[in-house]
C-alpha cells in the first residue's frame, strides 16, 4: 500500500508540473527583458583579434557565459539579465583583459576590450567608463532608471508607472479619462500622445490593459529592479506600439542575502487643506471633512538557495 500512495504522489506532481508549465506563458524574442554585451577585442596597434576567448561573469550569481571572437575581432552576448558583469578576454601571446561592464534592460553593452602583448598569466584591469558614454551601438532613444534610483526616489504613493515622468516629453495621465474603472490607474503619455496605448512590459509579459489603457497589474516598487522608457525608433524587444513603450525587469536573489524594509505615514497634517473662506463655521467643518490618512508599509529580501545556481526573493506591500 505504500508503494502504491508514494506511486501517486509521484504521477500527481509530475502531472501538477506539467499542468504549471504549459499554462506558463511562452518565451518569445518579441518580449525580452534582458540586455546584452557586444564589443571588439584588438591589440595595442588598434588590430583585431579573432578567436580570442571571452568570459562573462555575473557578480550578483556568479553565473559565467562564455564565448569566442568573430574573425573580425567581435564578440556579442545576449539575452543577458541586467546587472554588474566581468568581462574577461583571453588570446595566446597577450596579458589577459578584464572590463567591468554595466548592463541594462533592453540595452546593448559597450564591452570593448584592448589587450597588451605579454603572458596571459598577466592580468590588466580596464577602469570603469562614464555611463553618460555615447551609445555606439543602439540608435534608439531610451531612459534607464536603475535599482538605487528606484529606492532613493520619493513617489508619492508609491506608483510604480510615476518613474516614467522622470524621462524627457512624458507626462503621467490620470486613467480616468481613459475610463472609470482606471479610476487611481496612471497613464503614460509619451511625446503629447494620450497615454492610452503606450506599452507596458514587466520580465516580458505585457500586462497593458488592451480595452481602455494603462495596465492590468500593480507592481512594488521595491520589487523594480530596473525601469525602462523607449521613445522612438523601437526595437523588436518591444511589443506592437508607436507611440511609446515601458520595459521593467523585477529583482531575484544573489549569492548574498539582501533586504530592506519601509513604512510610510502620512495624515491631514502634514498636507494642504483646500478651505473656501465662507465663515468660520464652514472653515470648521471643511477642515473636519478633509481628514486623511495613508499608510504603507513592506518588505523585500534575498538570497541563494544554492550558491551560483538557485536564488530567491521575496517581495510584500500592505497600503
Amino acid at each position: 500500500m505504500k508503494r502504491d500512495a508514494k506511486k501517486t504522489w509521484t504521477v500527481m506532481i509530475t502531472v501538477f508540473a506539467m499542468v504549471v508549465t504549459l499554462c506558463l506563458p511562452a518565451a518569445s524574442p518579441a518580449q525580452e527583458s534582458t540586455g546584452s554585451i557586444e564589443g571588439v577585442v584588438s591589440d595595442p596597434s588598434g588590430a583585431v583579434v579573432a578567436g580570442a576567448t571571452v568570459t562573462i561573469t555575473s557578480k550578483k550569481t556568479g553565473r559565467s557565459l562564455t564565448t569566442t571572437t568573430t574573425g573580425a575581432g567581435v564578440f556579442i552576448m545576449r539575452a543577458i539579465q541586467p546587472g554588474e558583469y566581468e568581462v574577461k578576454v583571453e588570446a595566446s601571446g597577450f596579458k589577459t583583459g578584464v572590463r567591468q561592464v554595466t548592463v541594462q534592460v533592453g540595452a546593448a553593452s559597450i564591452g570593448d576590450v584592448s589587450l597588451e602583448v605579454g603572458s596571459p598569466t598577466e592580468v590588466v584591469t580596464v577602469q570603469a567608463e562614464s555611463s553618460l558614454q555615447v551609445n555606439t551601438v543602439e540608435n534608439k532613444v531610451y531612459d534607464v532608471i536603475n535599482q538605487r534610483q528606484i529606492e532613493n526616489l520619493p513617489l508619492n504613493g508609491r506608483n510604480f508607472l510615476d518613474l516614467a515622468q522622470l524621462s524627457p516629453g512624458v507626462q503621467i495621465v490620470d486613467g480616468g479619462n481613459f475610463d472609470p474603472t482606471k479610476n487611481q490607474f496612471t497613464g503614460i503619455s509619451v511625446g503629447g500622445r494620450s497615454g492610452r496605448v503606450t506599452r507596458i512590459q514587466v520580465d516580458g509579459i505585457d500586462i497593458s490593459d488592451e480595452t481602455v489603457g494603462t495596465t492590468t497589474q500593480n507592481i512594488s516598487q521595491d520589487a523594480l529592479q530596473e525601469f525602462q522608457l523607449s521613445q522612438s525608433s523601437l526595437d523588436p524587444s518591444t511589443s506592437l506600439t508607436s507611440s511609446g513603450a515601458v520595459n521593467i525587469v523585477t529583482r531575484s536573489g544573489g549569492n548574498d542575502i539582501h533586504g530592506s524594509a519601509f513604512f510610510f505615514y502620512r495624515d491631514e497634517e502634514v498636507a494642504a487643506v483646500p478651505v473656501t473662506f465662507t465663515g468660520i463655521e464652514s472653515i470648521d467643518q471643511q477642515l473636519k471633512s478633509a481628514e486623511f490618512d495613508r499608510e504603507q508599509g513592506g518588505f523585500s529580501v534575498g538570497g541563494p538557495f544554492i550558491k551560483d545556481k538557485l536564488f530567491w526573493f521575496v517581495n510584500f506591500e500592505k497600503s
